[in-house]
């Protein structure tokens, strides 16, 4: 893989997030390696990545019991866009950031500290789910728990990606 310019640019780019990636991946008791590959697969190390997922149907605090929680001076209307974009390093979708208990204003989700803390409470919450099956937690990570072709070929991808982090 590391052949290739732009996967080297990428690596490089991971790798400068490196030592935030173990401090979250710890925190949640993840394979580093798992995390990095994952943020080389999103993101490819740029933390201000950003990408509008407009047909994403769910959303946090459109259901009873679910409380907004967005910031003070936040239209309704701005916060329901921006529940729709995946934000930074692990591409955390807005209304799973909210989902997990994010409460701050969405471009706070480029800081390193936050998106991957939050993408790694996501997917230590996907492990659980798939009971420590590595790769059905990627589908999940990826698509929600839905296990298509697009999401097996993204957790090919990201365990291609680790294997270029694993110490």
């Amino acid at each position: 893989m590391a052949s290739d310019p732009r996967l080297n640019a990428a690596l490089t780019a991971v790798l400068n997030y490196w030592a935030d990636i173990q401090v979250a991946s710890q925190a949640y008791g993840l394979p580093t390696h798992i995390v990095a590959g994952i943020v080389a697969q999103e993101s490819a190390g740029n933390r201000k990545a950003l990408r509008a997922e407009e047909d994403y149907l769910w959303l946090w605090g459109d259901d009873p019991g679910e409380k907004l929680g967005r910031p003070p001076g936040e239209s309704e209307a701005t916060e329901w866009y921006c529940q729709r974009i995946s934000w930074g390093l692990m591409q955390i979708m807005g209304a799973v950031a909210r989902e997990l208990g994010f409460r701050g204003d969405f471009g706070d989700l480029f800081e390193p500290e936050i998106n991957l803390g939050l993408g790694c409470k996501y997917l230590a919450w996907c492990f659980k789910r798939e009971k420590g099956d590595v790769f059905n937690a990627l589908q999940r990570y990826n698509g929600g728990g839905g296990k298509t072709e697009r999401t097996a070929r993204y957790a090919r991808e990201v365990l291609e990606w680790a294997g270029e982090f694993k110490e």
